[in-house]
């Protein structure tokens, strides 16, 4: 029988609790259904808002980041290059 089971990595610059709103919320939930389905999740995201806790269950807040080069703005910075 064949084992159809992921393993996911999610690389992202928040996560919640840390989250500005839409993307990090639907991320989660979309991890969290994957998840249901038995699929291994493994988050990697920044330290931005973590506590002393660097690791929560399958979040990992290892990525050193700044405000000014957050994946958000090297994204809009990178698309506005391409133009």
């Amino acid at each position: 029988m064949q084992n159809n089971k992921l393993k996911i990595l999610v690389i992202t610059d928040r996560y919640p609790p840390c989250s500005h709103g839409g993307y990090e919320i639907k991320c989660q939930e979309t991890m969290e259904g994957l998840s249901e389905y038995g699929h291994s999740i493994f988050i990697l995201t920044t330290k931005i808002g973590a506590n002393t806790h660097m690791k929560e269950n399958n979040v990992f807040r290892l990525l050193e980041t700044q405000a000014s080069t957050s994946l958000i703005n090297m994204r809009s910075k990178y698309l506005r290059f391409q133009l």
